[in-house]
């Protein structure tokens, strides 16, 4: 177990739904649990756990933040970098911070961009301030609540040369939705498609990718457990990758 302190300047609203968060080590947070002693200044302490790595406070909820996150994604644009993600579902949202990192574990917050909390939109954010060559971002999609939930990692490399790849799918297996992190070498439309073990077309839509690094949400909830193969059609091939519902 571990034990954190917050202060009042962490803005801990709710102490009863304070948790301890755990970076995994790849692309989620997994939730330590804990119970804090109360307002602040106070502390928590975590759940027993096997691994260290990178701890962080946290406001978990217990069911789904009102907006789906579709894509966010990332580039260089004149020295500057420019985000962009796609929602849907908005629904009592107050707004998405912006935090950014020279490494994936260190954030500070760089802006603020209130929600629109429209059935679909885009946004973007253009990181004026940003002087480093690599740089990591990510979301934190906040409630009317207070209550948040943070994006994935993007990563920018100014220097990096880019192909069409997969670098990671999680989860795998999966329940209701996986991410795909996905590197393209130039902006383009991919054509997904996942196709059940017998080879039945089971899903199909398209989306636009940005050069650089995109991470990619793809809802399968409607789908029955088993094994399925995900294709993602670029302009110069198709790439393939085998996913599990459990």
């Amino acid at each position: 177990a571990i034990t954190l302190p917050y202060g009042i300047d962490d803005a801990v609203a709710n102490p009863a739904s304070l948790k301890i968060v755990k970076d995994d080590g790849a692309t989620a947070w997994l939730d330590l649990g804990g119970a804090a002693t109360g307002p602040a200044p106070g502390t928590i302490t975590s759940e027993p756990f096997n691994s260290f790595s990178d701890f962080v406070l946290a406001n978990v909820v217990a069911g789904p933040l009102p907006v789906s996150l579709l894509s966010f994604t990332g580039r260089w644009n004149n020295d500057k970098p420019v985000l962009n993600w796609r929602v849907e579902n908005e629904m009592n949202l107050s707004r998405y911070e912006i935090e950014r990192g020279s490494t994936p574990s260190l954030f500070l917050r760089i802006g603020v961009v209130n929600a629109f909390n429209l059935a679909s939109t885009a946004y973007q954010f253009i990181d004026e301030q940003s002087t480093g060559n690599r740089v990591f971002y990510r979301l934190k999609m906040i409630d009317a609540n207070g209550d948040y939930r943070y994006s994935n990692i993007i990563e920018l490399d100014r220097g990096a040369i880019f192909i069409d790849r997969i670098i990671s799918i999680s989860p795998n297996p999966f329940q209701s939705h996986i991410t795909v992190q996905y590197q393209s070498r130039d902006n383009q439309t991919l054509s997904l498609q996942l196709f059940d073990s017998k080879g039945r077309l089971m899903k199909k839509f398209g989306l636009n990718v940005v050069e650089g690094v995109n991470q990619l949400y793809i809802e399968a909830s409607a789908l029955a457990a088993g094994t399925y193969i995900l294709h993602l059609k670029t302009a110069i091939g198709t790439i393939r990758q085998k996913i599990i519902k459990g």
